[in-house]
């Protein structure tokens, strides 16, 4: 049953991906689709092949909501980096690294602003702020390092220190998020 049941989801696949294959050999026309034809009789793909799709779009429907306080803004920028900074170092472009560090960087100033005057605290173990800080200043000394190995072009330093910024957000998380 088991070997039957890998078969049939292998064809599956297979089917899946004919079918994208011919799908992506149509070419779309400027017009907006506004109906597909229905499938002739025993032409089960023949909807999903000659259907007019608009492109995706990498934006999202619906905008995130604005950041609550500034660790929430430094956190969005810190995730949009990381995201950044594994896709650059798969491809081997580590001049991108550091326009990201930068903007994490200024992000960090204005939760340092919001730390000093008491306009927040983590949520959990909020009330050791001076712990919070201490572990914020050792994952930026990290950032600085994966800053200079990727001016360094150094591939194999940035991949593990990469390693080492993202083990530094669990450990945030763990101890002041969840």
């Amino acid at each position: 049953m088991k070997t039957s049941l890998s078969l049939v989801t292998l064809l599956g696949l297979l089917a899946v991906a004919a079918c994208d294959k011919k799908q992506a050999d149509v070419q779309p026309t400027a017009e907006a689709p506004t109906a597909t034809a229905p499938a002739a009789k025993g032409d089960t793909h023949a909807h999903e092949e000659h259907a007019q799709v608009a492109p995706p779009t990498t934006a999202s429907a619906t905008p995130a909501p604005p950041p609550a306080n500034p660790v929430q803004a430094e956190m969005r920028a810190l995730h949009e980096a990381t995201r950044d900074w594994v896709t650059a170092v798969a491809n081997n472009d580590l001049a991108s690294i550091p326009p990201g560090i930068s903007k994490v960087h200024s992000a960090r100033l204005v939760t340092e602003k919001a730390l000093e005057k008491g306009e927040y605290k983590p949520p959990k173990a909020g009330a050791d702020l001076a712990a919070f800080k201490k572990q914020d200043a050792a994952f930026h000394d990290e950032l600085v390092k994966l800053l200079k190995a990727s001016k360094a072009n150094d591939l194999p330093g940035a991949t593990k220190q990469l390693g080492v910024v993202l083990e530094g957000c669990t450990g945030c998380h763990v101890k002041y998020r969840f």
